[in-house]
């Protein structure tokens, strides 16, 4: 019988032993998940998100009676109104390009497609997208 209990205390231990080590690992995913949540990759970030990260104040204060300007596929394009700028400048590129093609350049969306190498379609859901961001962050 003393065997019987020493084989069955080694397997409960082990058991225990395992057990610990799984949770330890689950905890350990647990913690790097809710830390890569509240990290933001500087590739994800938008133009404006990065211009606030080393845009020192005095910088910031000479821009305030200048336009901002964007690229587009080599296209310069310039918004006067700063505050229209800066609201764009939120806007991930992908959406803020199909905005300024279609509102500042007037151009229809099978050329924006051309110009942006996609589906006419995904140029209609790209400016629906972006619309409603814009009219959800400032309105």
């Amino acid at each position: 019988m003393n065997t019987r209990y020493e084989a069955y205390n080694e397997i409960t231990f082990e058991a225990y032993c395992k057990k610990s080590i799984d949770n330890a690992i689950l905890k350990g995913r647990m913690e790097k998940a809710k830390r890569a949540a509240q990290e933001i990759s500087l590739s994800a970030l938008t133009d404006a998100d990065l211009y606030k990260l080393y845009v020192e104040q005095e910088a910031a204060d000479i821009l305030e009676g200048e336009q901002i300007s964007f690229i587009v596929n080599g296209i310069g394009i310039s918004v006067h109104n700063l505050e229209l700028g800066r609201a764009l400048s939120y806007l991930p590129p992908k959406l803020r390009n199909v905005i300024l093609l279609s509102f500042f350049l007037n151009m229809p969306d099978p050329e924006i497609a051309r110009q942006l190498h996609t589906s006419r379609s995904s140029v209609q859901r790209r400016r629906v997208a972006a619309l409603q961001r814009l009219k959800e962050r400032y309105l």
